[in-house]
């Protein structure tokens, strides 16, 4: 995830990615929950800049009201997240339409592959794996 952050970070001045931090990272406390890059740069957070090999990146709390917490992560911690429904937005990491950012016309979890929508008008959709794809969401302005 950290070359294609790096390679594209254009697109994440708009776009959180979105990420699984496994078990290894602080004793697995965001094991179940999703991990989202900073925005307008991914290295770079309320915690300053991430050290090499690291991202900046934020949380909710799992407490009730869930306060925003950021950490920096190193990326053998992270996995890119994968979409589940219809409508969510996806980074293309790998392939022939790789950089863009497009949306979920159809989602087969059991084949985990997504049919992507080239434009947000059309019917044309391309037919992308899971390995190559990390969901985004739109930045909100905060």
């Amino acid at each position: 995830p950290l070359i294609c952050l790096r390679d594209f970070v254009v697109h994440f001045y708009t776009y959180h990615a979105q990420f699984h931090v496994s078990a290894g990272f602080q004793g697995g406390k965001l094991v179940k929950r999703l991990a989202s890059s900073h925005s307008p740069d991914p290295f770079c957070g309320p915690n300053g800049i991430a050290p090499p090999g690291q991202i900046a990146a934020w949380c909710t709390a799992k407490t009730a009201g869930g306060a925003r917490v950021d950490y920096h992560i190193p990326v053998e911690f992270l996995t890119p997240a994968q979409p589940r429904k219809k409508g969510q937005e996806c980074f293309i990491m790998n392939g022939e339409y790789r950089g863009g950012i497009h949306t979920v016309a159809k989602c087969n979890t059991t084949h985990c592959t997504v049919d992507l929508r080239l434009l947000p008008t059309s019917s044309i959709t391309v037919a992308v794996s899971f390995n190559d794809l990390c969901l985004v969401e739109p930045t909100k302005n905060m």
